[in-house]
């Protein structure tokens, strides 16, 4: 009896350990700055940029022409859903500039990662005022 809970206990030790490490991989690969270019839904053009870092973000929507008009930063960190990853932005302080900065709700969003995309899939943890459900793929840029 003592030889199986020790084996039980040795498989739950290491499928935590596996999982702990996917997850670090898992942020390794996304840290870094993404952009999207995005139709709103007036019309218009938005460069939409995120900065992940040590599980820090920075989250930027520029017009066209490069106006800032959107500015969020706070934490992050990296869930599991069965086979959905998601990622949840903590801490959040958003607003029209750098200077500017209320806190924001949290908000957790589905993701995937390729090669060189970042998948965005928001608004799904709850219905937002004025904000629609969208999936957003994020080219990761090279320094």
């Amino acid at each position: 009896m003592t030889k199986t809970i020790a084996a039980l206990l040795g498989t739950a030790l290491l499928a935590l350990t596996l999982s702990t490490r996917v997850s670090a991989a898992d942020a390794n690969s996304l840290e870094g700055t993404w952009k999207a270019e995005v139709k709103s839904s007036w019309g218009d053009t938005q460069i939409r940029s995120i900065e992940l870092k040590d599980g820090h973000f920075t989250y930027e929507v520029k017009t066209a022409d490069g106006a800032l008009r959107l500015f969020a930063k706070g934490d992050f960190k990296l869930l599991e859903y069965g086979p959905f990853k998601a990622v949840r932005f903590t801490n959040i302080q958003g607003g029209e500039s750098r200077n500017d900065l209320i806190s924001v709700d949290d908000r957790e969003m589905i993701y995937l990662k390729d090669y060189r995309t970042l998948y965005l899939a928001s608004n799904f943890d709850q219905n937002r005022y004025d904000e629609t459900v969208e999936a957003v793929g994020y080219k990761k840029q090279t320094q």
